[in-house]
């Protein structure tokens, strides 16, 4: 499920790289299910095409990315503090995958 755009921008003065972040980030987060390896029930639910274990992989469906990392479905949270986090978590990451965005064109 994917959220909307969230309109993040990546800083100016970010360093962030495919080599030094997005290939790491994508490996933690997404090629569990989003990797050209995995078919059928092994990709979890995650969308056929849509694989994130290389780098033109990732520019294919950038917007994507942003959409379900930077956004994506919201999920309830009983604490106000950790819906603030989570808050703070994910537009940090919406931001990181503006730079991913760029770093991988």
């Amino acid at each position: 499920m994917l959220g909307p755009p969230t309109g993040a921008t990546c800083p100016p003065t970010s360093t962030l790289t495919y080599a030094s972040f997005g290939q790491a980030f994508m490996e933690s987060y997404c090629t569990r299910c989003h990797s050209s390896t995995l078919t059928g029930a092994a990709r979890n639910g995650a969308t056929a095409f849509h694989d994130f274990d290389t780098r033109l992989g990732v520019l294919q469906v950038a917007d994507h990315v942003d959409q379900s990392g930077g956004s994506g479905p919201t999920r309830p949270t009983t604490r106000c503090a950790r819906r603030r986090h989570a808050e703070r978590r994910r537009a940090r990451d919406a931001r990181r995958v503006d730079c991913l965005r760029r770093a991988v064109i």
